[in-house]
């Protein structure tokens, strides 16, 4: 969402349009603040919240507003789909629609005689179709779409699209078939929009890389990043007293000596440093880490800072839910974190990267201490876990994007740490209490064997 709303928030600056900002964290906040706005302002935009519920009856005693929706989450609601006027959804060209029930077969009951035989019908329909939750293209591509048809495309556009894209395969909302299709396409446009004249920051470049799933190893020390990355700190069992030998291990087959895994990257002998990539590409077969290299881009920010896009998105990510002691101060957050979407404002990503290794090593923390006491179970068709009260950490990890990290992270751990093979063919069940309250957070992801996310809410079901 960050992402989408840099961009939006640019161009319309740029065109000189008044414009209100405001974070949702709920649908009753959504109603709310739309009823308050509306004798205000006749547009309304909303980015990855409204699509999959009716908005057709905000219109309601007024005709006069208009609300348009880029929002990545899927199914869409029907109403919206169909709605004549208020609703308006903006969708990518490629999208994919042919399971949307077609207008006649959904609303025949206005002109059927036997209205009770079409309504069941009807809603049987609609229950088919909203079966299963799944994502769709970025909001960030679709909101870069139409800077392109604008023709006020430039550079950093496109790396914002590929931080909404990246982050939606890191948390696992995207099959890699679809992530590398999105990827191909936005190839093309850096390659497109690097040899024009119309990107303002010359000294901004990206550039498409293999990269690894170990998290800011080229700005921490790579004994740090692969003891905290959910990849690698997972397959080792960092938290087990073998765990750190197989870490040792690992590092000395690749012929890294600790002494220079232990320092910072950028203090690292030259030859280490410009072969370590290479090396851990090379042995992590033999180890069985899997799946450890995947395309991506890098950005750099002229000679101060270089970073993939995967460490671009904790960093934001670390700045909208790490600091976020409740949720007024995550609506606040996500405000500062537009900084850090300046490209100019290297000083403050640099500032963010820090504190985002201190929420790596703090969820790696809190997962190793979650799975060594196997608070996780088997609850029959599903594994379970719920984390204690007592925990120092409790308070930021309730917070969504944080939760969905610690979520997979944990459940890849139990999968490697038990000798039981329906580990990663189930799914998992996730509650921890939100500090100050009696509520709790519950989160549900797919099996890690899982390889359709586009039939993952199968905990209707159950």
């Amino acid at each position: 969402s960050l992402s989408t709303v840099k961009i939006l928030t640019s161009i319309l600056s740029s065109e000189n349009v008044k414009y209100a900002l405001s974070t949702i964290d709920s649908r009753e906040a959504l109603f709310e603040s739309i009823d308050a706005n509306k004798k205000i302002y006749k547009y309304f935009i909303l980015i990855n919240c409204g699509g999959n519920f009716n908005l057709t009856a905000l219109s309601m005693g007024d005709e006069e507003i208009v609300i348009f929706i880029i929002d990545n989450h899927r199914p869409y609601n029907l109403q919206n789909i169909y709605s004549a006027e208020t609703v308006r959804l903006i969708i990518n060209n490629n999208e994919n629609l042919e399971d949307v029930p077609k207008f006649e077969t959904l609303f025949e009951s206005v002109c059927s005689d036997n209205t009770h035989i079409s309504n069941k019908k009807s809603d049987t329909i609609e229950k088919k179709y909203e079966r299963f939750f799944y994502h769709g293209s970025p909001s960030a591509i679709t909101m870069f779409d139409i800077t392109s048809k604008l023709g006020k495309d430039i550079l950093e556009y496109v790396w914002f699209a590929l931080c909404g894209l990246t982050e939606l395969f890191i948390l696992r909302k995207l099959t890699r078939e679809k992530y590398i299709c999105d990827m191909m396409y936005l190839q093309q446009q850096v390659l497109r929009l690097s040899t024009s004249n119309n990107d303002p920051s010359a000294c901004f470049s990206i550039n498409s890389e293999i990269v690894l799933q170990i998290y800011f190893y080229t700005h921490w020390s790579l004994m740090e990043s692969l003891r905290t990355s959910p990849l690698t700190s997972s397959h080792f069992q960092i938290w087990s007293i073998n765990g750190g030998k197989r870490l040792f291990s690992f590092l000395a087959d690749m012929g890294i000596p600790l002494s220079q895994c232990k320092q910072s990257f950028t203090s690292m002998e030259s030859d280490i440093r410009n072969s370590s990539k290479n090396l851990i590409m090379k042995h992590s077969t033999k180890y069985g880490l899997h799946d450890i290299s995947y395309p991506s881009f890098v950005a750099q920010f002229g000679y101060r800072c270089k970073i993939t896009a995967a460490d671009y998105v904790l960093t934001l990510i670390s700045a909208i839910d790490y600091c976020a002691k409740n949720q007024e101060n995550r609506s606040g957050s996500f405000l500062s974190a537009l900084e850090i979407l300046n490209i100019l404002n290297v000083s403050r990503l640099e500032q963010q990267i820090q504190v985002a290794k201190s929420m790596l090593s703090s969820i790696a923390t809190n997962v190793g201490y979650f799975v060594d006491l196997h608070y996780i179970i088997c609850a029959g068709p599903f594994l379970f876990g719920a984390a204690t009260e007592d925990r120092e950490q409790q308070r930021f990890i309730s917070n969504p994007l944080i939760l969905d990290i610690i979520s997979y992270y944990a459940l890849l751990s139990h999968s490697t740490l038990t000798k039981s093979k329906r580990a990663k063919e189930l799914p998992f069940i996730l509650t921890i209490p939100i500090s100050d309250t009696e509520n709790s957070v519950i989160v549900g992801i797919p099996p890690i064997s899982s390889s359709n996310l586009l039939k993952c809410n199968i905990f209707l079901e159950l």
